[in-house]
């Protein structure tokens, strides 16, 4: 699975969400969507093809650990719970 970290959901963003979650079984994607706020972001959370998250850009640290978990390659669902696990417990 391709692991697709956004980050920054703005007003022009629903669109490449959409589009990739269209293409997300023919093409094994996963949408890891963060940003500062989620609130326009909860009818993602329905969608067992993404997660969403919140992040302060501007924090180094919180910063380059999203990356290194988006980095990882053929994730499992192991992988993917894992990661909805650690943003939520930031929460």
């Amino acid at each position: 699975m391709r692991n697709i970290l956004i980050v920054g959901a703005g007003k022009s963003t629903p669109y490449l969400i959409k589009y990739l979650l269209d293409k997300s079984q023919e093409q094994n994607l996963y949408l890891n969507i963060t940003d500062v706020t989620i609130d326009h972001l909860q009818h993602y959370k329905k969608n067992n093809r993404c997660s969403v998250s919140t992040i302060n850009i501007l924090d180094d640290k919180e910063r380059e650990e999203l990356v290194e978990l988006s980095q990882r390659l053929n994730l499992s669902d192991e992988d993917i719970l894992a990661i909805e696990e650690h943003y939520k417990s930031k929460k």
